[in-house]
């Protein structure tokens, strides 16, 4: 439990909090330079490094507290099948997610047909030869299409 924010503090507190006995021989100085355990800097405030130290750096000191990020800070992404996924810091060392639904970036064209499949055929007429060429149109993977000249005229 944190050691109270105001009023006194005794040095069987500071022993207690740092996770020793209540009656441990204990120096201000030692304690708060980290010379029986190392000082919880996750936490603040702690005691600091400078001289003279005093009570009143003991103030609100939680040895216990956890280093984690706070809550809602981006962590990272990442592809689930074919949905974004955005993982947050949940505060207690976790995280927690947020499905983005469907993009493009996952799997180098989710939620896009894959790469190579048939998408359309396209006719159009070559004043040159007089015939009417198709080109047959594929998904490139990216959501986009790239063409396949087939150059079978119907005259």
């Amino acid at each position: 439990m944190p050691l109270p924010s105001s009023g006194t503090i005794s040095m069987s507190q500071i022993n207690t909090e740092l996770g020793r006995g209540s009656t441990a021989a204990i120096s201000i100085n030692n304690a708060a330079t980290g010379q029986y355990v190392g000082i919880n800097t996750c936490g603040s405030p702690y005691p600091n490094n400078s001289q003279p130290h005093a009570m009143s750096e003991w103030y609100s000191y939680n040895h216990s507290a956890s280093c984690c990020t706070p809550y809602g800070t981006f962590h990272s992404s990442y592809c689930s099948g074919c949905n974004l996924i955005y993982q947050y810091h949940d505060g207690a060392c976790g995280f927690y997610t947020v499905d983005q639904g469907c993009h493009g970036p996952c799997g180098g064209g989710c939620c896009c047909p894959a790469f190579g499949v048939y998408a359309f055929t396209d006719c159009s007429y070559n004043p040159t030869n007089f015939c009417i060429e198709t080109t047959d149109w594929y998904h490139d993977g990216t959501c986009g299409y790239y063409p396949v000249y087939s150059f079978i005229c119907s005259c």
